[in-house]
């Protein structure tokens, strides 16, 4: 990025911006780097270009989107290409390799239903590496798509609120705690998960699945560790440091902001972040600075939050959580479950005993990795 940084300014001097010094810059990148390729070209295409330059850039641009794996942007750009002239071969071939991926047949489609993304990325990302791991071919999509053999529904309780089409054969991925009066055991979701083959990570929400004869076959699918979990901590712009004590990620309720409160006033000078929404680079930068990451139920249930905890497990964090059912305890060595009234004191406890924080991380890391 510096180089195409310092591109832009060497052609704001002259007399606001030129497209003569990117225009080196995308020969560069087109062979090298297909997404700062494509990012050079973007801006070119919003300068003042003669007609043969904007054709070879725009030309650069579909074809730097292909590689960099920006297939839809990618191919409307193709569509336009050919729309403009159609009698080009290069843009006719352009189209047919985008055709060809989109047509591409696949054993799984991990769907995300909208909205969702956020909350599912990991889970998804991490099952399907797991499944290509076994010979599978995967894709992750945003849209339902017919070029699959099974799909697999992540988000499928926000039919409530973002109604959408459920092929019959689905399978429904549930991530969400189920219980007698929950937010989702609503007769819609009910309806959605009764006649559908349905995978879930907790035996509690298994054993809640069974009672309501739900699901014509009811699957465990735990969380599993990826290398896809590992946050890249090369994408942050500047070194980063333990200099959160401790951080919560979540939405807030009264028990949460209990502890937060509690924390407050009995270490006032501790750098304490509770944040919600947060997603992405922002939220890995935040667990990548922690020295303490808390997990506290929003529900009573004692039902670990198993998805947010293993992504942080995967990258080496050290964890106190609320305590939990047995079951979720015994399967999640190395973190530090203790009850509400006590985790306040606990992390207190921990800021003074950074080896073992390491000692007990690794533990759990080493032993989520190992699980099949």
């Amino acid at each position: 990025m510096e180089l195409i940084r310092w591109a832009v300014e060497l052609g704001a001097s002259v007399h606001g911006n030129t497209p003569n010094e990117l225009l080196p810059a995308l020969e560069y990148y087109y062979d090298r780097d297909h997404l700062k390729a494509f990012l050079i070209a973007g801006i070119l295409l919003e300068m003042e270009l003669s007609p043969s330059q904007r054709e070879i850039v725009e030309l650069k641009r579909c074809v730097s989107a292909y590689y960099a794996g920006l297939y839809k942007i990618g191919k409307n750009y193709a569509d336009k290409l050919l729309a403009e002239h159609p009698e080009v071969v290069l843009y006719q071939n352009n189209v047919e390799a985008f055709e060809a991926y989109f047509n591409s047949y696949y054993d799984y489609c991990l769907y995300i239903w909208p909205y969702t993304y956020g909350s599912f990325i990991d889970v998804a990302r991490a099952l399907k590496w797991k499944l290509e791991q076994q010979g599978k071919t995967v894709i992750i999509s945003e849209t339902l798509l017919t070029n699959t053999s099974d799909t697999i529904v992540f988000g499928a309780h926000s039919y409530v609120r973002t109604p959408g089409e459920i092929p019959e054969d689905a399978i429904i991925y549930n991530l969400e705690q189920l219980y007698d009066g929950c937010p989702y055991d609503n007769i819609i979701y009910r309806n959605i998960l009764k006649n559908r083959i349905v995978w879930d990570y907790s035996p509690q929400n298994i054993a809640w699945l069974k009672k309501k004869e739900l699901g014509k076959e009811v699957k465990r699918v735990k969380m599993n560790y990826a290398p896809t979990l590992k946050i890249k901590t090369d994408t942050f712009i500047k070194p980063i440091s333990e200099d959160i004590d401790v951080l919560f990620i979540g939405a807030m309720n009264g028990r949460r902001q209990a502890v937060f409160d509690q924390l407050k006033k009995l270490a006032p000078d501790l750098n304490i972040i509770f944040k919600s929404n947060v997603w992405g680079i922002l939220r890995n930068e935040l667990i990548v600075r922690s020295k303490i990451i808390l997990n506290i139920h929003y529900y009573l249930t004692g039902i670990l939050e198993t998805p947010r905890v293993s992504h942080a497990v995967a990258n080496h964090k050290f964890i106190i959580s609320e305590s939990s059912s047995p079951e979720d305890e015994v399967e999640w060595p190395g973190i530090v479950f203790v009850p509400h009234e006590k985790i306040a004191e606990t992390v207190l406890e921990y800021l003074q005993k950074p080896e073992e924080r390491k000692m007990l991380a690794e533990k759990a890391h080493d032993y989520f990795k190992s699980q099949d």
